[in-house]
């Protein structure tokens, strides 16, 4: 699906809402956007997250299960 097609899904979607619970939470996410949007970022750090992004999207991540096992075992000290 495309982003156009996501977008107008999400918006239909809000539209039928009629539960003032998820309409804060959706205020208070555009509230959240308004800020980030203030934000300056270097051209570094921009392409360091977007890398990370594009990496997600593919799958590229482990879980928060598979990053706690390896942290017991490279410092099982600590555990």
């Amino acid at each position: 699906m495309d982003l156009q097609t996501e977008k107008l899904d999400i918006i239909k979607w809000i539209a039928g809402v009629n539960e003032r619970k998820i309409i804060k939470q959706f205020a208070l996410l555009k509230e959240m956007n308004q800020k980030m949007a203030s934000v300056k970022l270097d051209p570094f750090e921009k392409q360091a997250i977007d890398a990370g992004l594009d990496s997600m999207e593919k799958g590229g991540f482990k879980s928060h299960e598979e990053v706690k096992d390896a942290t017991k075992k490279k410092y099982p000290h600590l555990f």
